[in-house]
């Protein structure tokens, strides 16, 4: 009997076994989306994940962040490219200096870069200071070499930026409060008149050449002995001590609109300004007032001065409104030609009638929320100095046209330089000295001719529009 074959298990006890049948995958895994993905774009995301993971010092990957094998196709991908997206997300926030929540545990301690700090934002006449080495404060000299070089350095002194970053993976978006800094910039700016905030602006910019200058270290909060050598230095530039007070006052504002310590309130300052007061005596206003003789006079001499009868008409007008109603010169003419602010007199502001003329007065110095004031004027028993005559004829040859009341034939608004140039040129014509003379002699001469004719305190202080007893200082002897 021939011997039988072999066809059992390793010991060929027992007939051969069938491979198990291969178990059908479930639905959802076996449905066609496994179709899209092949074996290759499989390892390329796995190779992927790999390099992403030894660039961030990894040695094994977390539980829970690998898919398992037994998974679909369709899900392993997704796994895969998942965790490919978080790698990359966090590369790219850690190249950029950001802290980021931790993706997946680390086995290794990873240093990671410190994100600069934000820039303060900045207020106004907050200038941009250039950080120096520290110096030894340099002892200041009784006379300068050279004059100080001007910088750029306060060129923007009311601008601010704001860094925005993007939102991180698995973040919302949340609003920027950028704009809120924007916002209390221009409104601490607001606060100030403009000519102080220029005058502001000019002084923090010679305070900041004066420590460049002098090597002085420009470190914040600004030390003491800065300011106390910066007044020293003015006095020595020949400045009263009004002038130097009025340069504190400025860097007393630039403090404060930092949140910084104000040293101009130290004790010592005062004692030193007031030391020097003492030295130099009150200060003198000789400016003359403007007479009706003086007005007068000027009525005479337009002809040879202005070129044309219509530019006589309107410097007489502007001469005669600028006295009676006692305006300063800012109320009554354009800054400049390119002045759109529309400050000063437009012809809307002038309601004339008959025998009486109502001015209405906007905004001024003592009115930056412009509540406004209305002046009235009468007619005056002196035809040459009648306000209202001299207006009537002035508007009877003005362009009906609305914009600034004073204005030239062609349209353009008479500025304070045309006015005061041709008003100078008038009195040199009658032999007076023009250094004794200034814009501001029209509303001294309003209150020292109303006190020669013996009006009362009150009505003094109603023509010039004074709160307050300084309209004293405006009354000067003259003859009427």
């Amino acid at each position: 009997m021939p011997p039988r074959k072999n066809v059992g298990g390793p010991k060929g006890k027992g007939p051969a076994k069938k491979a198990p049948a291969k178990r059908p995958l479930p639905p959802s895994v076996s449905s066609s989306e496994d179709e899209g993905v092949s074996a290759a774009d499989l390892d390329a995301l796995a190779a992927r994940v790999i390099d992403l993971e030894k660039s961030r010092g990894l040695t094994s990957p977390a539980a829970g962040q690998r898919p398992a094998r037994d998974a679909s196709k369709a899900a392993r991908f997704k796994a895969l490219l998942s965790r490919v997206s978080s790698l990359e997300a966090d590369r790219e926030a850690r190249a950029q200096g950001q802290v980021v929540p931790t993706l997946i545990p680390q086995p290794t301690t990873v240093e990671r870069p410190v994100p600069p700090a934000p820039e303060e934002p900045q207020h106004p006449l907050q200038l941009e200071i250039a950080v120096q080495t520290p110096v030894p404060t340099a002892p200041i000299e009784t006379t300068l070499a050279r004059t100080i070089p001007s910088t750029s350095a306060a060129d923007g002194a009311f601008s601010t930026s704001s860094a925005q970053r993007r939102p991180l993976p698995g973040t919302h978006a949340r609003p920027s409060l950028a704009g809120w800094d924007d916002e209390l910039i221009r409104g601490m700016a607001m606060a100030l008149a403009p000519n102080s905030r220029k005058a502001y602006l000019r002084t923090v910019r010679e305070f900041i050449d004066f420590r460049n200058y002098y090597n002085l270290p420009n470190t914040t909060p600004v030390p003491y002995e800065h300011v106390a050598q910066f007044c020293i230095y003015s006095k020595r530039r020949g400045l009263t001590p009004h002038s130097i007070r009025t340069k504190l006052a400025a860097l007393a504002y630039w403090f404060k609109a930092q949140g910084l310590p104000d040293h101009t309130n130290d004790f010592r300052l005062h004692k030193l300004m007031a030391g020097w007061s003492r030295q130099y005596g009150r200060p003198t206003d000789d400016r003359q007032p403007m007479t009706p003789d003086i007005l007068k006079g000027l009525l005479k001499t337009w002809p040879s001065i202005c070129s044309s009868k219509y530019e006589q008409l309107l410097f007489h007008a502007a001469a005669l409104t600028a006295f009676f109603a006692a305006l300063r010169v800012s109320e009554l003419v354009a800054a400049s030609k390119n002045d759109k602010s529309q400050k000063a007199l437009i012809r809307s502001d002038i309601t004339m009638s008959h025998n009486c003329l109502e001015i209405y007065i906007r905004s001024s110095k003592t009115d930056q929320e412009s509540r406004g004031s209305v002046i009235t004027l009468t007619q005056c028993s002196a035809a040459d100095l009648c306000p209202i005559q001299a207006l009537s004829q002035y508007i009877a040859a003005r362009k009906p046209s609305q914009g600034y009341f004073f204005c030239h034939q062609d349209g353009s608004p008479l500025t304070r330089y045309q006015f005061w140039t041709i008003t100078s040129k008038a009195l040199k014509a009658l032999g007076l000295p023009q250094h004794k003379f200034g814009t501001h002699s029209f509303r001294i001469g309003a209150a020292s001719t109303a006190s020669g004719l013996g009006y009362g305190s009150e009505t003094i202080k109603s023509l010039g529009r004074w709160k307050s007893n300084a309209y004293k200082s405006y009354v000067r002897p003259c003859s009427i």
